[in-house]
């Protein structure tokens, strides 16, 4: 049963894709500054993390990669397979790379220079979309399908869920900078700025219509994935 509901929603956004961006004439429109965009050689990209030297990405694509990429041009550095076949989001944290599974349901800790797998934990729920810790060190992770954003502690246990609004809160990407969370929204196309307690304050238009992946850097940028033009894009800090 939870395997065809999965294929179901799979099924909706494949359709909603070609509906929503078959459109060659959409133009750019968005609450943020453009800077730059490049294209990332990946089929389907989510998520986005870096260690202050390169970006990270997984593709979603069968068999699934986490990508190491360049943060000027967004060109590949190197390729890494996926433990398991549908990678859905990616943070850096502590000096390891860590990824979130949809078809495994887990998380998994990761040696930052071969990718191997050090560890892997249970996911708080069966559609985790995104990765990401906040300055106490505990986890947040999304499920994209019931817009639900779970804070976990060190034992991975569940303390607090974050519910976003109704029909608009498909998150596919999650960061938290200083003492805000972040997070993209794949569906709609919106880019949040929420409390350290899960409240929208601020709701942006995404540079594009399926953000799937968010980072804030310590300058003036805030990056983000898009999964429909397979590209990185580069704003101006909001």
């Amino acid at each position: 049963m939870l395997l065809n509901r999965k294929i179901l929603y799979a099924f909706l956004i494949v359709a909603l894709f070609f509906i929503v961006c078959g459109d060659e004439e959409d133009k750019w429109t968005t609450d943020l500054i453009l800077i730059s965009h490049h294209p990332i050689d990946a089929i389907s990209p989510y998520g986005l993390t870096s260690d202050g030297d390169s970006f990270y990405v997984v593709d979603r694509a069968y068999p699934g990669e986490i990508l190491k990429i360049s943060m000027l041009d967004a060109t590949t550095i190197n390729r890494y397979e996926s433990p398991s076949i549908q990678p859905s989001g990616i943070s850096f944290h502590n000096n390891y790379i860590w990824t979130t599974d949809e078809h495994s349901d887990l998380i998994y800790k990761h040696n930052k220079n071969t990718m191997e797998v050090i560890e892997s934990y249970p996911a708080p729920s069966d559609n985790p979309s995104a990765i990401c810790f906040n300055p106490d060190g505990h986890i947040l992770v999304c499920d994209w399908i019931e817009g639900v954003i779970y804070e976990l502690d060190n034992e991975f246990q569940v303390i607090r869920e974050f519910k976003g609004p109704r029909y608009e809160s498909h998150f596919t990407g999650i960061e938290c900078h200083n003492e805000h969370i972040w997070t993209s929204e794949g569906m709609v196309g919106y880019i949040y700025k929420h409390s350290s307690n899960g409240e929208i304050i601020k709701t942006y238009l995404a540079p594009w219509k399926h953000p799937s992946g968010i980072y804030l850097s310590d300058d003036e940028f805030l990056w983000v994935i898009d999964s429909s033009i397979r590209s990185l894009i580069k704003c101006q800090k909001p």
